[in-house]
């Protein structure tokens, strides 16, 4: 997130949560796990494409900061919260 939030895109193995923080060829590169070369391949091509390092720069900034900005950590917890009153208002009780 740190990378991002500075603008620079990431470059990873597509492995646990991390696809869910970065968007493919939108505010990073995500390659199968284990593939080193590919790994090297995403990192070489994103370095050799100013156009698209760009691209991702900007994306990746503005990514980070809808968020992880006060407004967007406020707006997942009212979410939250209010899945959970919608759910906790609905529930029937156990006998």
């Amino acid at each position: 997130q740190e990378s991002m939030a500075s603008g620079t895109p990431v470059v990873a193995y597509d492995v646990g949560g991390i696809s869910g923080m970065i968007a493919s060829m939108q505010t990073g590169v995500l390659v199968p796990d284990h593939r080193p070369v590919a790994l090297a391949e995403a990192l070489g091509g994103l370095l050799s494409n100013g156009r698209l390092l760009d691209y991702m720069k900007g994306q990746a900034r503005m990514h980070c900061s809808s968020m992880w900005s006060m407004e967007g950590c406020a707006d997942r917890y009212v979410h939250v919260y209010g899945e959970l009153l919608s759910w906790w208002c609905c529930a029937k009780p156990v006998a």
